[in-house]
């Protein structure tokens, strides 16, 4: 199992609608596990759910593919940010809802 955090700055509808931007994120999240993303400013979740979408028709994902798990948004009123968690759904340890992990507070 590998597992990976990675902070892709502001990852929003605008990075995920790119192509070249959601192939290079996609080819990263699929070489892992479990990954967690940081800074994630998609606030409806409609991003987060394309980019899982893409994830799970990428090469050897349609066989093994991702779910996925998102904070709240969290941080001051202007920007707020999201942890988001994709992990294999055949993955033994999933992160859930309960987990404090999910509920941190931003710096």
């Amino acid at each position: 199992m590998k597992i990976a955090a990675f902070n892709v700055q502001r990852l929003g509808r605008a990075k995920v609608n790119k192509e070249d931007v959601r192939d290079i994120i996609i080819e990263i999240v699929s070489q892992y596990s479990v990954v967690v993303l940081l800074e994630v400013t998609d606030v409806s979740g409609e991003a987060m759910k394309l980019l899982l979408k893409h994830l799970n028709v990428y090469r050897d994902n349609i066989i093994n593919p991702y779910d996925m798990l998102c904070s709240e948004s969290l941080g001051p009123n202007r920007y707020k940010e999201k942890f988001v968690y994709f992990y294999r759904s055949e993955t033994q340890v999933q992160p859930n809802q309960d987990n404090p992990m999910c509920s941190l507070k931003t710096f």
